[in-house]
């Protein structure tokens, strides 16, 4: 794979390479030019000699003020061309390992931007593919931390204040800011329902600062300290220490509102700042080296692992202690409804059971009556039946058949 760099050495005071003696004798100092500098610094490195077919070609004549320097032992080229007191340096090398042609190229950018260098002239970087491969292997990590602390807002503040959470904590400028990122387009309702979606994706490094980091007084603030106002109407009832706390307390930021208990690294505002700063230098293709990729590795990977660590938090602590609260309030909701039902239930049950109980006293009256007189009749009309003798009992049978047939006769 080839891969290049390019630098521009400029003469800012004088040409380094004119030198005058104490008579007054201008000679050239070899020893300054590029060539021989990087031939000094990498002895590999040999003078390559251009032949042309076709002396006519343009190129023949611009070979004269053009240097070529090649190491065939690293598969490195180096052209110099001279112009005027200006110097273009193109450092190209071809290897099949995308790694080992940017290590290649190392070697000689850290001496093209070395003191040594830099004594005499001064050093342009014109085209950087160090950075360049060092963004490109830097930014998946990069994507990984934004989409990771998006799911940590969304989490936290959904969570804490539900759709509404836009109109909780969030300054106004930010959701101005926000609102033209996204354009979200149809009528109020649409648009807004598209704002809440999507608010976390049009943040910026320093957004997510202001956002997490600047005090400010919100709407929930407003109602905590109303709630406080209306439930002490009077405040010299309170004590010094309760008053001294409500005196001294100013605005609080997102960050003490709502991240403080999920164990988050306490240094992460400088956590955020390094990886703002190196974020910007990746999305506008700046300087970006090897050293500087593995500290925002570094950084990173910490970033990343406190969101994630602070996710776990949300979604098994918080939210369990929460499904429990409601569970609870539930239950208590439930047992007072029940407690509105089964009161009358019970009042009505009890009014049946003191009318059941004097329904029974009249039956046991209408009994105990029975027993004492009507059960003592029947009693002896039974005892006067069993006396009569059968003689007796066939003349009264047959003289009630004759009362009956004198009465048909009549009729």
């Amino acid at each position: 794979m080839e891969v290049y760099n390019c630098y521009i050495l400029l003469y800012i005071d004088e040409n380094p390479y004119m030198v005058e003696n104490a008579e007054g004798v201008i000679h050239i100092n070899l020893e300054s030019t590029p060539v021989v500098m990087l031939q000094k610094a990498f002895p590999d490195l040999k003078i390559k000699s251009v032949n042309f077919e076709n002396e006519d070609d343009k190129s023949f004549y611009n070979s004269m003020f053009v240097k070529h320097l090649e190491s065939s032992e690293h598969d490195l080229q180096i052209s110099i061309h001279e112009v005027s007191e200006k110097t273009y340096i193109t450092v190209k090398t071809n290897k099949d390992n995308y790694e080992d042609a940017i290590s290649e190229l190392e070697r000689i950018h850290d001496f093209m931007i070395s003191d040594e260098m830099s004594r005499s002239v001064l050093v342009i970087v014109s085209y950087d593919a160090i950075s360049e491969y060092y963004c490109n292997k830097i930014y998946p990590k990069l994507n990984e931390l934004e989409r990771v602390l998006r799911r940590l807002f969304f989490d936290i503040y959904v969570f804490n204040y539900g759709a509404d959470y836009l109109n909780k904590t969030i300054s106004e400028d930010l959701k101005d800011k926000a609102k033209k990122v996204i354009q979200a387009k149809g009528g109020q309702k649409k648009s807004s329902r598209t704002h809440i979606q999507q608010f976390f994706y049009a943040l910026e490094f320093s957004d997510i600062q202001n956002m997490l980091f600047k005090p400010q007084w919100t709407s929930v603030d407003e109602e905590i300290r109303h709630k406080f106002l209306e439930e002490h109407k009077n405040l010299s009832e309170l004590s010094d220490e309760i008053l001294r706390d409500i005196i001294s307390s100013g605005p609080k930021s997102d960050w003490e509102r709502l991240f403080l208990d999920k164990k988050i690294n306490q240094s992460i505002e400088e956590l955020i700042e390094s990886i703002r700063k190196y974020r910007n230098n990746i999305a506008h293709c700046k300087f970006f080296y090897k050293k500087d990729y593995e500290d925002c590795l570094e950084k990173i990977e910490e970033l990343i692992d406190c969101a994630n660590r602070a996710i776990y938090i949300t979604e098994t602590e918080d939210f369990f202690e929460t499904n429990i609260r409601n569970y609870y309030k539930s239950l208590e909701s439930i047992f007072d409804r029940m407690q509105e039902i089964i009161i009358p239930v019970t009042r009505a049950f009890q009014n049946f059971v003191d009318n059941s109980s004097k329904a029974i006293e009249m039956i046991q009256r209408s009994s105990n009556a029975f027993n004492d007189v009507v059960a003592p009749a029947i009693d002896r009309s039974l005892h006067s039946i069993q006396n009569l003798s059968n003689s007796q009992l066939i003349e009264v049978v047959k003289k009630k058949d004759d009362n009956q047939i004198d009465e048909d006769k009549q009729e």
